[in-house]
């Protein structure tokens, strides 16, 4: 056990203050990123030293390798102990959950640019809605408890609530939409009229323009207690990842195992971080 512990604090010792910027960050947006995101997450501060550091991460441990093209990397057990964090984002998922939580590390890239600021930290999410007088029982629950981790919170101008949640394209569009309005409708009736703003986000144009069409029927309106106009929106991103999923042997040198095979050529091809539909939440103020 204590050659367990040293090994572990050995480790972490690769860990500096950037780095730990970055893998929280990475746990708060779901967990994965490819190398592209990695370097507009700012990991380190030439891209050109981006593939070196993800590699001693997880020759480390800290990043495991879970596709191939582009190459994907996920945070492990190791992280979310040295992050003291309990997180879900560790574990494994299936393919359209790692496709659907990298869209939201590029909602999170394109958003940030935007006048509004994010919080990522969960109970500051929900600390965003109760210093507003909306108590805890008005918010979306899993096992009894105010739940929002599936959900981007961001202050936008004039003190809005503005809440986003990345499509599931292997749902109903219409399920998806009224899924997120009664969610958060009854938290209205405590915010006030205009104090909030919901986001749908899609990697899909036609998604898109089916979540357009649905923003007009008459039951999508009518279960939104408010004003409806301006108050749900959707918004497509450009060029989602699509994943190769062949995962690679690790190389962890806490577990003594051998080295990963290198990364094909052009793994780390651009993704779109662009947006190609405008949204509201763009051009406040």
């Amino acid at each position: 056990m204590k050659t367990t512990v040293e090994n572990f604090r050995s480790r972490s010792e690769v860990i500096d203050e950037r780095v730990e910027r970055f893998l929280r960050s990475l746990v708060s947006l779901g967990g994965y990123c490819t190398i592209a995101q990695a370097e507009e997450l700012k990991l380190t501060e030439s891209n050109k030293q981006t593939r070196a550091q993800l590699r001693k991460l997880e020759w480390h441990g800290f990043l495991r390798r879970v596709a191939a093209y582009p190459v994907v990397y996920q945070i492990t057990k190791s992280t979310t102990r040295h992050l003291e964090r309990d997180s879900g984002a560790r574990r494994r998922h299936s393919l359209e959950t790692i496709q659907n939580r990298l869209l939201a590390v590029d909602f999170y890239l394109t958003a940030r640019k935007w006048p509004a600021q994010f919080i990522l930290d969960h109970e500051q999410k929900i600390a965003a809605f109760t210093r507003n007088e909306c108590p805890r029982n008005a918010l979306p629950k899993r096992a009894g408890q105010p739940y929002l981790r599936d959900e981007f919170l961001l202050w936008l101008p004039n003190r809005r609530l503005g809440i986003a949640r990345i499509d599931q394209p292997h749902r109903a569009a219409i399920t998806e939409l009224l899924g997120l309005i009664r969610s958060f409708a009854p938290s209205l009736r405590y915010l006030g009229e205009g104090a909030l703003e919901l986001l749908i986000v899609t990697g899909s144009e036609r998604r898109y323009y089916v979540y357009k069409r649905l923003l007009q029927h008459p039951k999508v309106q009518a279960a939104w207690p408010g004003e409806f106009e301006f108050a749900v929106r959707a918004h497509c991103l450009s060029r989602p990842i699509t994943c190769d999923r062949k995962e690679q042997p690790r190389r962890s040198a806490a577990c003594g195992r051998g080295a990963a095979a290198a990364a094909p050529n052009g793994d780390s091809q651009p993704h779109g971080s662009g947006v190609s539909r405008q949204t509201r939440w763009q051009n406040h103020g």
